[in-house]
């Protein structure tokens, strides 16, 4: 696995969500988020690749969306956005 900005910002993103009760660890989407993020998303099933996308990306893009409001209510700023594609 080569660690990249990425893969470790997703890592860590993925263990805030465990941390604030939006994914379950151990859960099958806490699964294929850490997957993810150290393989690539390339690296799902088509099964996984569904469940990513229904259950890890929704709560992903909502963790994002509460960011940026709490950080444009407290300094008119606005926090890094999760890295798309490759």
């Amino acid at each position: 696995m080569k660690v990249t900005k990425r893969s470790s910002y997703l890592q860590g993103l993925i263990q805030r969500l465990v941390d604030d009760g939006r994914l379950k660890k151990g859960g099958a989407a806490h699964a294929v988020a850490l997957q993810v993020a150290q393989d690539g998303y390339n690296s799902l099933t088509a099964q996984q690749r569904g469940l990513y996308e229904a259950q890890v990306i929704p709560v992903i893009i909502k963790w994002e969306q509460e960011q940026d409001l709490d950080a444009s209510h407290n300094d008119g700023g606005v926090l890094g956005h999760f890295p798309q594609g490759g």
